[in-house]
């Protein structure tokens, strides 16, 4: 449901302090406190659902609740228990608001700390922080006193960071040692420092790194990519594509990208084409193999549509320049389909064909699908369509003269359903009829 605002507060609870994060809906008129944060990192959270849409749902009591399964589950929302969690759902307070007496309460029991709030914070602004920040730097204080070293040294990016206090001792102090030997690196994030030492990143590299990301519109680029593109004189959002597509490409073809043939070809766009044809190939191998079993798993299916297509095979014949075929090829359906953008496989039109309800017929010229018809009781015309994705306004529509030459066609032809009902005749009498 609709989050209007959040809040913080602070409270004494035996001893302990614990943050209550609270939500607002404007709607129901309600504050709902969800969250409660401990001291000791334990939470506790009531009326907070992950969300389909991604992140976190929070349910007023007294909103209406409509559910899918009908009338009967209809009602209203109403306050749960509390019940440990793990999620961290903290929303921002939409206004500065002032914490002091928050903060006081804090300071009541860790008068210390206030020296830390400063370093950090600033005299000025420490008491209008956003609390949720506050009580995690209190966290990580009370657990780890090096954090007063950290600040009076400037690092007050790394020293709140809770990935860092995760880390081995002997790594947190390299991480320290590596950021007091390099200026410039005081206000990096722990990833960003990771970064620098796992790549031998010089300062200057890294800024080029985190510009080149932002030319090619991505945050989620790797140092490896960075590095190749720059070397061959790639750059910006298309040529990044490319790359990421010919990496997937490549994966799919069974190339390893361990391999630095693979991982950083000489020329991308050759390269490219390279792999996309091998994965062409790849795929219409297995399409070709689904169409067999197609036709192992449905015998009387396609038994029905082979006699439905040799009956019709007589009227197959070239019109203006277009052929018009009927076949029960599955290859040649699937042609169709892959050329036109069409579903006539994907949807199984190949069941109506056997069951005589209608009859579709391939219109090409020189071996190239064109369009496809379908040819419904009595002759009727039912959908007609050429590319069914050409991007144009009326682009699936056949051309006129496509469109003249299948009329044409089908103006002199019994109804073709009845005619695939009838007693076989011989084949020879039926040559006779259809001349």
């Amino acid at each position: 449901m609709r989050v209007d605002s959040y809040s913080h507060y602070i409270e004494n609870y035996f001893g302990e302090l614990r943050l209550v994060s609270t939500a607002y809906n404007k709607k129901v008129d309600t504050y709902l406190d969800y969250m409660r944060t401990y001291e000791s990192g334990r939470r506790e959270c009531r009326n907070l659902y992950l969300s389909c849409y991604g992140g976190y749902s929070i349910t007023f009591p007294g909103a209406y609740a409509r559910s899918y399964y009908g009338d009967r589950r209809d009602g209203h929302y109403i306050e749960e228990e509390w019940t440990d969690c793990n999620c961290n759902h903290v929303g921002f307070e939409s206004e500065t608001t002032d914490h002091s007496g928050d903060i006081h309460q804090i300071l009541k029991k860790y008068p210390d700390f206030v020296y830390t709030l400063k370093k950090w914070r600033g005299e000025r602004y420490y008491m209008t922080s956003h609390l949720p920040h506050i009580f995690a730097a209190l966290q990580i204080w009370t657990k780890h006193k090096e954090v007063e070293f950290m600040l009076a040294n400037g690092l007050d990016t790394l020293v709140f960071s809770a990935g860092f206090w995760k880390q081995t001792e002997k790594k947190r102090r390299d991480f320290v040692r590596y950021v007091m030997q390099h200026k410039g690196l005081k206000n990096y994030s722990l990833r960003q420092i990771q970064n620098l030492i796992k790549y031998n990143m010089t300062l200057k590299e890294y800024k080029e790194y985190e510009a080149f990301k932002s030319s090619c519109y991505t945050a989620a680029m790797s140092v490896d990519c960075f590095r190749y593109m720059k070397k061959k004189g790639l750059s910006g959002y298309g040529d990044y594509k490319l790359y990421m597509d010919y990496r997937k490409l490549a994966k799919i073809a069974g190339h390893s990208l361990k391999e630095d043939y693979w991982n950083h070809p000489a020329d991308l766009e050759k390269a490219h084409f390279k792999v996309l044809a091998e994965v062409n190939a790849i795929e219409a191998v297995k399409e070709a193999q689904k169409l067999v079993q197609l036709r192992i798993d449905n015998p009387g299916i396609f038994h029905n549509l082979d006699v439905v297509s040799k009956r019709l095979s007589v009227f197959n014949a070239n019109m203006n320049g277009y052929e018009i075929v009927v076949t029960s090829d599955l290859a040649e359906w699937q042609r169709q389909a892959d050329t036109l953008h069409q579903c006539i496989i994907r949807c199984a039109y190949y069941k109506a064909v056997a069951k005589r309800e209608k009859v579709l017929v391939f219109i090409r010229k020189a071996g190239f699908p064109i369009a496809t018809a379908e040819v419904l009781p009595q002759n009727r015309i039912g959908q007609f369509y050429a590319d069914e994705r050409s991007g144009t306004p009326n682009g699936s529509r056949p051309t006129a003269d496509v469109i003249e030459s299948f009329n044409k066609w089908l103006s002199d032809k019994p109804d073709l359903i009845e005619f695939t009902k009838a007693k076989r005749k011989s084949k020879k009498t039926e040559l006779a009829e259809v001349a």
